[in-house]
């Protein structure tokens, strides 16, 4: 029997291009979006299917992050497959707000088992539960990773898009949240280069110019440029690596900005069958980042 193609699925050939799609959001000619009426998220979801891993990459993304190459995947890499997905989804006309400026709020890991670079996946994208937010509206971005049919990483990413809300926001709580950042032992000290934005940018393809220098960065408002998030995360983990359970949770907050270059200090504190973990500003000790690992039962 022929499989009949979900209509709300759009499968591409191949990863969309992730400075393509920035300069698109760059140019004065973009809508702009984040105006009043009503909103609502495309439904349409976007689908790679077949996607061969390149293990050369795979080393270029360990050594940017800080993981030690296994055989396993580290564990955010799948993210970053899933990236071009969700840019996309987030510049096409449809979507309700500007893609630049839109801010990572928090990000949450589902790994459910190990997955290894000789294993072809597919990666599905799409975005869910816009909600009210005290500086504006939030929305969830899932991407899910699957091989063989079997459902091996599932990502929900929450991004904040900026403009004037009245709505009352819905109360949440997050593990993340649970962390006292300044309360944990430290751990390490970090002296991040200011390069670091464009290192990370070269091996994950986000090019967004809040990262990629101070001059592109002040363009949008920040005085220096910042670090990925997802790089912040990632390094956290891998200075984890080889205490991480094969299957977990991971649930981080993006606290506040960590501008580059700079200095951070890095703590954790083994709880049960996890880990809390923090990255704080080494001269105030505000939190850029608060994360939590627990086993999945």
């Amino acid at each position: 029997m022929a499989v009949v193609p979900d209509p709300d699925v759009l499968e591409l050939d191949e990863a969309p291009s992730l400075a393509g799609l920035y300069a698109r959001a760059a140019s004065p000619l973009s809508r702009r979006g984040g105006g009043g009426g009503e909103r609502a998220l495309p439904t349409q979801r976007l689908k790679l299917r077949d996607v061969e891993l390149d293990r050369d990459h795979v080393a270029a993304y360990a050594d940017a992050c800080g993981f030690t190459l296994r055989d396993a995947l580290p564990v955010t890499y799948l993210h970053m497959l899933a990236f071009p997905l969700q840019i996309k989804v987030m510049s096409g006309d449809d979507f309700p707000f500007a893609l630049l400026g839109m801010v990572h709020l928090r990000q949450h890991i589902e790994a459910v088992r190990p997955v290894t670079a000789d294993e072809p996946v597919d990666v599905e994208v799409w975005l869910e539960d816009l909600r009210p937010h005290a500086k504006g509206s939030q929305f969830t971005v899932r991407s899910q990773v699957t091989t063989s049919g079997e459902v091996v990483w599932d990502g929900t990413s929450t991004y904040l898009a900026r403009h004037s809300q009245d709505e009352e926001p819905p109360a949440e709580e997050h593990a993340a949240d649970a962390v006292d950042v300044a309360g944990l032992p430290l751990t390490a000290e970090w002296r991040l280069e200011g390069d670091l934005g464009r290192r990370y940018g070269k091996v994950s393809g986000d090019v967004n110019p809040i990262h990629m220098s101070g001059i592109s960065a002040k363009a949008f408002g920040f005085p220096k440029a910042i670090a990925h998030g997802m790089w912040t995360m990632a390094r956290a983990l891998a200075a984890l690596e080889g205490r991480l359970p094969d299957s977990a949770d991971i649930d981080v907050a993006f606290k506040t900005p960590l501008f580059i270059p700079g200095r951070v200090t890095y703590a954790t504190r083994a709880v049960g069958d996890g880990w809390e973990f923090g990255v704080r500003n080494d001269r105030n000790g505000k939190p850029h980042l608060a994360g939590v690992v627990i086993e999945r039962g």
